[in-house]
C-alpha cells in the first residue's frame, strides 16, 4: 500500500472513532492487531485482536467516561504513519477531568489496508525514533 493511502487509512481510523466509536474502529484494524500501552501507564502490555482492544478500552471506561481522541497531525513514515494526539475523559466516580496534552504520539503500522500495530510513546520525539525518523 502506498504511503499517503497508509496516511488516509489512519485518518480514516480516527474520522471513525468520532462517528461510531470502537465498533466503527474495528473495521479498519487488522483481527490479528497488537496495540501496545506505554510502560509508565496503569494498563501498560501488549493487547492483541480485536478482542484484547476491546479489553483496553474497557479498563479505560471502567474509570473514564467522554473518552476521547483527537489527531494532531499525520506523518508519513512509509509502513508506518505517525499520530501525535490529545486524548481527554472524565473520572467515572471522581468527575475530574483529564487529558494528555504533553506529546502522547501513537505508531500506527499498516499492513495490506489494515492497521497491524498500534504503539504508544509518551514523546513525540520516541515516535518519530521508532518509526524510523528523526525531528
Amino acid at each position: 500500500m502506498m504511503a499517503s493511502a497508509n496516511l488516509d487509512l489512519v485518518r480514516t481510523t480516527f474520522a471513525a472513532w468520532g462517528r461510531g466509536g470502537l465498533d466503527a474502529v474495528l473495521a479498519f484494524l487488522d483481527p490479528e492487531v497488537d496495540w501496545r500501552v506505554r510502560a509508565d501507564l496503569p494498563d501498560a502490555g501488549t493487547y492483541h485482536g480485536h478482542e484484547g482492544v476491546r479489553r483496553l478500552l474497557a479498563r479505560f471506561e471502567e474509570v473514564l467516561e467522554g473518552i476521547g481522541f483527537e489527531a494532531q497531525d499525520y506523518i508519513d513514515a512509509g509502513d508506518r504513519v505517525v499520530v501525535p494526539l490529545h486524548w481527554w475523559g472524565r473520572g467515572r466516580l471522581s468527575g475530574v477531568e483529564v487529558a494528555e496534552h504533553q506529546g502522547e504520539t501513537w505508531v500506527f503500522t499498516v499492513h495490506d489496508g489494515r492497521i497491524t500495530e498500534v504503539e504508544e510513546y509518551r514523546h513525540k520525539q520516541q515516535a518519530l525514533e521508532a518509526a524510523g525518523l528523526a525531528e
